[in-house]
């Protein structure tokens, strides 16, 4: 394949073989092992996200343990990075391994680099980041033109269709009048480097917004109480444990949640981040709709106030 062979001439130049390279896995980049870097690739032509990704990570809080880029190029139009290589585990790894008390020092962690990285001078990385989420335009016109597609072919009724929309105004009216920050953008447990329980790392700025932070704080309430097949976390053989682990999060989080601007932008938020994979299922649609886990996250907030969150608005 063709990145294998711009692979193999950046790993040569810098003296090492792709003989000895481990591939891994990567949405928009590819991505080797090699020793001791990592190389990145896009694998779009002409894109400069990673060449943005490295000139926003020298903005960064030192919390936030970005790896230490090396060397980047562009070899026929496509971009790479050769980074110092962070030996640690991938969270999504690692959780399952986790006491819920060491999940909750790893919580409490993200939770603080998530702030750090808030911190940053919002008119240093204007250029360095987008103005919206990955997984949405924003554009209110375009985003009500494809809920009234929804109801015209039967997947919400006209009511559930109007509730959503009425939703999503309340959202965009204060969006429009919300401050805004740097949000890493995608904080996933892909996202992130441990060992053990010790956070090491936050990567793969490339989604990084300027944008109101509850775009991250979706993600993180993603991360900390949901597991990845969407559901609510819950313990029956540790209850105990696991209660004092939601207690900590609520710490966290109950005070913001508490603003009615942050749930009504949490919400919109949330509804977007579904619309995205319910459009990737509508692109290729396999299996009855109503087993499709974003028609239904999407469909909760017809139901009553804050959907699927309402258990942790109520925080």
């Amino acid at each position: 394949m063709k990145e294998e062979q711009i692979a193999a001439q950046i790993f040569e130049e810098y003296g090492l073989s792709i003989s000895t390279a481990k591939r891994a896995g990567g949405w928009t980049n590819a991505v080797w092992f090699n020793e001791d870097v990592v190389l990145r690739l896009s694998l779009n032509k002409d894109s400069n996200r990673i060449h943005r990704e490295i000139m926003l990570s020298k903005m960064l809080p030192l919390e936030a343990g970005y790896p230490e880029n090396i060397l980047t190029g562009v070899i026929d139009g496509y971009e790479w990075s050769l980074s110092k290589r962070i030996i640690g585990t991938n969270l999504r790894e690692a959780w399952p391994n986790l006491t819920w008390k060491q999940r909750t020092h790893v919580i409490k962690q993200i939770w603080d680099i998530m702030n750090m990285i808030h911190t940053v001078d919002v008119k240093k990385v204007s250029d360095l980041s987008a103005n919206r989420p990955w997984y949405s335009s924003l554009d209110a016109d375009e985003i009500i033109h494809r809920f009234k597609y929804y109801v015209d072919k039967e997947y919400f009724t006209k009511e559930q269709g109007e509730i959503l929309i009425s939703q999503l105004i309340d959202f965009w009216y204060i969006l429009e009048n919300n401050k805004v920050y740097l949000n890493h953008g995608d904080i996933t447990m892909e996202n992130i480097l441990c060992d053990e329980d010790n956070i090491l790392s936050f990567i793969d700025f490339e989604h990084s917004c300027i944008a109101p932070k509850e775009i991250d704080l979706h993600s993180f309430i993603n991360l900390a109480l949901f597991d990845e097949e969407g559901n609510i976390l819950s313990d029956d053989k540790n209850p105990e444990e696991f209660l004092l682990y939601k207690l900590e999060i609520k710490k966290l989080i109950a005070p913001i949640l508490k603003q009615v601007d942050t749930s009504v932008l949490l919400c919109g938020f949330a509804i977007l981040f579904h619309q995205r994979f319910f459009e990737f299922w509508l692109d290729n649609p396999n299996g009855s709709i109503i087993d499709i886990k974003p028609y239904q996250k999407i469909l909760s907030f017809t139901k009553h106030n804050g959907g699927y969150l309402s258990e942790i608005l109520d925080f």
